[in-house]
């Protein structure tokens, strides 16, 4: 008897279809791609028109729009968020997502849905579970990218899936270089373990409100967590406690000021939130080892040519 094929899973070779939003194109990866690489499994460039509501449900992908025009509205767990031309939008559909067209005219963009070796930690680091807009674009390097994704997906040749993998990667590059400039990108994770929600939120906070002294009592009510739990699972995950954690971080910060700027030793320790100088100087030193005047002799002072010198040549 003839075995029926599953309607569900589309005939080999299968990889391009109409809809009345444009052109998809799908790709079926290989065991090798799904182990080492990010890799594609749908795109297309699409229009949307006013009024239109398209629903995913698909887990274990991710899905990137990239808007050449007008504006797609996009509702992620019952939060709606709107990308304006030259904007894009990262979506993990693993998720409740719907996105539509707003204004007079038809939206057009880009789209890719793919997944891939670390994404999950990736999407993570992007911040896109939590800020999943991206806005001051290279718009025509995305654009570019597309375009050349797209002719790689439409010709599949013998390279595609490491091809692919790159332009995919590169994709990924523009969003992140304009995401580190709002979110410098943080330590979310030890080895391969994420970061809790919780705690990544208390480190996006600390992030953002470091240079400003505060209470860590702010922090609690930030993250909406009682001070002694909060501590608990914070130490638990990352090792150590929230000030510590803190401190850590403002004197990282300290010490490129230090070796990349003209500012005083006091105006830097007030840069990153510790109004008092002998404090700011007692906590360098602990977490440093020597002082940020010496830090900043060692990172500015060229080496002597005679340390260069065998022993005794500069006496020759």
């Amino acid at each position: 008897m003839r075995a029926q094929r599953d309607p569900k899973v589309p005939k080999f070779g299968w990889k391009r279809q109409r809809s009345k939003h444009g052109t998809e194109y799908f790709h079926y990866p290989s065991d090798f791609a799904r182990l080492l690489w990010l890799y594609p499994l749908a795109m297309g460039r699409a229009t949307t028109f006013p009024g239109t509501t398209i629903h995913h449900s698909t887990p274990d992908r991710y899905l990137l729009h990239f808007v050449e025009s007008g504006e797609l509205w996009h509702r992620i767990n019952n939060k709606t968020v709107l990308a304006r031309s030259g904007e894009a939008c990262l979506m993990d559909l693993g998720q409740e997502v719907v996105h539509g067209a707003t204004g007079p005219r038809p939206s057009s963009s880009y789209w890719v849905t793919f997944n891939g070796k670390d994404m999950e930690r990736g999407f993570s680091e992007l911040h896109a579970d939590r800020y999943p807009i991206f806005a001051g674009l290279n718009a025509a390097a995305m654009t570019r990218l597309f375009g050349e994704l797209l002719r790689l997906t439409e010709k599949e040749d013998i390279a595609y899936e490491m091809r692919a993998a790159g332009m995919l990667t590169l994709l990924l590059a523009e969003l992140y270089a304009v995401r580190a400039k709002d979110h410098p990108p943080v330590s979310l994770g030890r080895g391969a373990r994420l970061y809790s929600a919780p705690v990544r939120k208390g480190i996006d906070w600390i992030v953002r409100e470091y240079v400003t002294p505060y209470s860590l009592n702010e922090l609690f009510q930030a993250v909406g967590y009682s001070r002694s739990y909060y501590t608990r699972l914070f130490r638990k995950e990352t090792g150590v406690p929230p000030v510590v954690w803190l401190n850590r971080y403002r004197i990282e910060q300290a010490q490129r000021l230090l070796a990349n700027s003209d500012k005083s030793i006091a105006q830097i320790a007030r840069a990153v939130g510790i109004a008092d100088q002998n404090y700011f100087a007692r906590l360098f030193r602990r977490i440093v080892g020597i002082t940020a005047r010496n830090f900043r002799l060692a990172r500015r002072e060229p080496p002597s040519i005679l340390s260069s010198l065998p022993a005794g040549a500069a006496n020759e």
